[in-house]
Order: C-alpha cells, then sequence, then structure tokens
C-alpha cells in the first residue's frame, strides 16, 4: 500500500492577550498565570500579595505586579508567546497603598486563540476500484477537514529540456477542493476517539481511469480554519483494471523460403499472447491449455506452441517461427494482459482466439 507523508515542519505557534486591569485606588495587584485547572490554589487574597515573584508557587507560569497612583485607574497588561489554543487561569490579588487587602482572590479563565494549523500524522491509500482509490487519514487534531487532490502521476522526462511538473501547493490544493473540481474535494475528520491521533478519516476519491497511476495531495483545516502550509503526498497509487483485452485482429502469413510463419497482432491490452498449433481434428484448445502446452490433452495433435510479447495496444505485434514443412494445422491463442504484474493483481485474459488466414 502506498504511504508518503512529506516531513513535518516543528513551528512553535505563539499569540498574545491583552489584559485590561483596573484598580479604584492607589496601590497594588499581583497577578500569577497558570495552565488551567490551576495546580496551586491560593487560599487567600494576602497568600497571593505575599508570594515571591522571583520563586513563584509550583505550577506558576508568570507573576508580577502593577502597580497605581494616586486615584488608581486602568492598565493594560499583555500577556505574550502564550501557547496557541491553551486555556490558563489568572489570580489577581489587590492592595491600597495602606496595606488593606480586597477580601477575594480574582480569578479569570483565559483560552488563548488557535492560531496553531493541524498536522496530517498519517496517510495512506489503495485502489479499491477500476475507477477509485480509498484514503485513510490521521490528523493531530479533532474536528478537522481533509481537503484532497489526485493528479495522474508525471510521466518521465522525455528529454533534457523537459520536467515532470511540479506538485501542488497547499494554496492549489485548497482551492481545488473548495471549488469541488474534477479530481478534487474534502472529508470531514472527526473520529469518536482520536486520543494520541489513533482516529482516521475514510474517503473516497473516484472519477478516476482504470489502470491509471495517481499522486494523491492532502491539506488539513482544523475547525478554526487554519489551514496546513505543507501539503502531504501519498505517491504512486495505482487504480485496478479488471477488464478482458480483446483481440482485435489475429493473422499468419507463410514464406516457403525458410519455413517462415509470421503471426500479427492487434490488441486492445498490452500483454503477453500465448499460442498452440493443433493439427486438423484436434481439440480446441482451453486457456489453461494455452497457458500450460504441456497439459494439452492430445499431444499427437499438437505442432508447436510459444509466445509472444504484445507491446503496446492498439499497436500491431509479429512474431516469425521456423516451422516444418508439409503440416496443416489452426493456430490458437489467448492474451493475458500485465495486470498481474502488479502486487495483489491477477491478469486478465481475452477469449480463445482462432488465427485466420
Amino acid at each position: 500500500m502506498p504511504y508518503l507523508l512529506a516531513p513535518p515542519r516543528r513551528v512553535r505557534y505563539i499569540c498574545r492577550l491583552d489584559l485590561n486591569v483596573s484598580l479604584s485606588e492607589a496601590g497594588t495587584t499581583l497577578l500569577a498565570l497558570q495552565y488551567a485547572p490551576p495546580p496551586t490554589a491560593f487560599p487567600s487574597a494576602a497568600a497571593l500579595l505575599n508570594m515571591n515573584l522571583s520563586d513563584p508557587a509550583p505550577g506558576v507560569l508568570r507573576a508580577g505586579n502593577l502597580d497605581f497612583g494616586p486615584g488608581g485607574g486602568w492598565q493594560q497588561l499583555p500577556l505574550n508567546t502564550l501557547g496557541s489554543g491553551r486555556t490558563y487561569s489568572l489570580s489577581v490579588a489587590a492592595a491600597d497603598a495602606a496595606g488593606n487587602i480586597q477580601p477575594a482572590i480574582v480569578t479569570l479563565t483565559l483560552t488563548a486563540p488557535d492560531i496553531t494549523p493541524p498536522t496530517i500524522t498519517r496517510a495512506t491509500a489503495a485502489s479499491t476500484a477500476d475507477t477509485a482509490i480509498t484514503a485513510n487519514v490521521t490528523l493531530n487534531e479533532s474536528p478537522s477537514t481533509v481537503l484532497w487532490m489526485a493528479v495522474p502521476a508525471a510521466a518521465s522526462a522525455t528529454s533534457s529540456t523537459t520536467s515532470a511538473p511540479p506538485p501542488p501547493d497547499a494554496a492549489n490544493v485548497v482551492a481545488a477542493a473548495t471549488a469541488q473540481q474534477p479530481l478534487a474535494g474534502m472529508a470531514t475528520y472527526a473520529p469518536a476517539n482520536n486520543t494520541g491521533g489513533q482516529g482516521f478519516a475514510t474517503f473516497a476519491v473516484p472519477g478516476l481511469t482504470p489502470g491509471q497511476v495517481y499522486n494523491l495531495y492532502l491539506v488539513g483545516r482544523d475547525a478554526s480554519g487554519n489551514t496546513q502550509t505543507v501539503v502531504t503526498t501519498v505517491a504512486g497509487v495505482r487504480t485496478s483494471d479488471s477488464s478482458p483485452p480483446a483481440i482485435l485482429t489475429f493473422n499468419s502469413t507463410t514464406v516457403t523460403s525458410g519455413n517462415r510463419l509470421t503471426l500479427a497482432l492487434n490488441a486492445s491490452k498490452a500483454g503477453t499472447l500465448y499460442f498452440i498449433a493443433i493439427r486438423a481434428g484436434g481439440p480446441v484448445p482451453t486457456r489453461q491449455q494455452l497457458l500450460q502446452p504441456s497439459t494439452y490433452p492430445a499431444p499427437s495433435f499438437a505442432n508447436f506452441s510459444g509466445s509472444m510479447p504484445v507491446q503496446a495496444a492498439w499497436t500491431a505485434a509479429s512474431s516469425s517461427l521456423c516451422v516444418a514443412d508439409g503440416a496443416i494445422f489452426q493456430v490458437w491463442a489467448v492474451l493475458e494482459d500485465l495486470e498481474g504484474t502488479f502486487p495483489g493483481r491477477t491478469p486478465n485474459y481475452s477469449n480463445v482466439t482462432r488465427c485466420g488466414p
């Protein structure tokens, strides 16, 4: 099963919250920031005011004070470098210039905005039909959306001046998926249990060509609209091809000089042609007997057997043989396509066909 992930970028996304603090008269406030739920619960405002700022209580991420002059007023405290999407607990206590302590601690719960894009941690895809592949994608954040785009794998460069087109970037994938262009779309990622990123979204990529190799490009977008900036690629996913080949023309010509017999074939698919020459009166060979001539039940009627490659569909193929003279026989053949050369696939066969004169 094809499996390929773009290497993740280790990027830390941080944000800032501005906190407005007011005091009704001259005095001071002390503030302590912790993750929520807070590891340390201060028993009283006095306990918070008496905390050593250089050696704060366990779990306190930041601690500081604000001083207010006569008449009190407003001050703005910027809380910088907060973790994206993290929830914090802020405890505030105040005392006036005379040392009178506000009785109750003011506790605020703050959630920093989520500005971190999700990450696709695992992606696989495999053919489940001749015209579709099925993808399984895991993200580190739920709920999210998987935006996808399938592109036929580029052919190898044919000269030093040509090269394969570059893969789409995240913006191209998002645009194609959002517009619901052909071979593009969106899938919901909301597994019931995403603990440790174990859940996955399964979706079909339809409308593909049988026997074609595709690259699947994926981008994750979370519920806050943050979009993955690096495309995740599942490369080299081939659709199955279960259609049997057809022998369109099958003829023979003879040349007395050298006892040469030439078989000429035109077929709908590439593959290998297996044939047996049978003298008059012999039974028509089955497909299995053509593939294994030693199993033909009337060996006295068999003249010769062999195989020839068919390099391309809809293109003439031929093979010349040296045969014994003076014999009258019929040549029967079956064409095996290339499907069996791919992992997990079995070949398709044409009908058993008699060669024309």
